[in-house]
């Protein structure tokens, strides 16, 4: 239904509205047919269209619809810089900063702050983890929880879960528990499987809250349930120690061996641990 009316925009509407059209239809073509996509943004790129620009950017440097080209890459992005609005702008230095973490941790920082300061809840978070781990800066655990208390403030919902996530983790870790345990219960209310997790290991361990094991075991139940697979991990090592019953056993077993093998796969997959398995 949309390509039809994006269809019908190109044949009746002026030269503004021709290319809007044209865009929504390389966007939805994405999928579907990549090289046709890339083959639509790059028209609209060379007719001096910003989003078009950027993404035909994004097609060289994943080779989606095209073979890689990197100079080709960089070459859209800053066309796509120079020419875009802010929010674009401030996407393609965020996208820089990100690249440049190991290469030059101080810049990155820079870049992240300067972003930050601009109230661009992504770098936000990016600026909080070089801070609390040290990247581009000395170690300072106070700048990242602030940071991350302001990310908690954004109204995306992936940046509110993790800034809550990260920001009790960093408090736990500093044995500050029963803040932790606030943090933690908020990011649970927002049904975020990491946080369930923390929050039933606070539970297990009665860290900043009263020890409630069957609490605990509901909490790993519902993390689990939403596909962490930490959680999955853990709910089979604590049902084979009997914390179910001696039936939960060899499912849970079953479960930990299951979940760990995942665990590996998806960390050897993508490089590092994504939500999935965040502890």
């Amino acid at each position: 239904m949309a390509a039809s009316w994006y269809h019908r925009t190109q044949v009746a509407g002026d030269d503004e509205a021709r290319r809007f059209a044209r865009l929504g239809e390389a966007r939805l073509l994405q999928v579907t047919d990549p090289v046709l996509a890339f083959n639509i943004f790059q028209e609209l790129a060379e007719q001096n269209v910003p989003e078009a620009m950027a993404r035909l950017a994004h097609a060289y440097e994943t080779g989606v619809g095209t073979p890689v080209d990197k100079a080709a890459a960089t070459h859209w992005y800053r066309r796509a810089y120079d020419a875009g609005p802010k929010e674009i702008k401030r996407h393609i230095i965020e996208k820089e900063a990100y690249e440049l973490r190991e290469k030059d941790p101080v810049r990155a920082l820079g870049m992240f702050q300067e972003l930050a300061e601009q109230d661009d809840s992504y770098a936000m978070l990016r600026l909080a983890w070089a801070y609390w781990q040290g990247q581009g800066t000395p170690v300072d655990k106070i700048a990242a929880e602030r940071w991350y208390r302001r990310a908690y403030e954004s109204n995306k919902e992936t940046v509110k879960r993790q800034a809550n996530y990260f920001c009790g983790v960093l408090l736990e870790e500093q044995q500050r528990y029963a803040e932790a345990y606030e943090m933690f219960s908020s990011g649970a209310a927002l049904d975020y499987a990491p946080a369930l997790l923390r929050l039933g290991r606070l539970y297990l361990k009665g860290h900043g809250v009263a020890r409630d094991r069957n609490r605990a075991m509901t909490l790993y139940e519902q993390a689990a349930a939403r596909g962490n697979l930490v959680a999955k991990s853990s709910l089979g090592f604590q049902w084979m120690r009997g914390r179910r019953g001696l039936k939960k056993i060899i499912p849970g077993a079953r479960l930990w061996m299951q979940a760990t093998g995942e665990i590996a796969a998806v960390c050897k997959k993508v490089g590092r641990a994504d939500e999935r398995v965040f502890p």
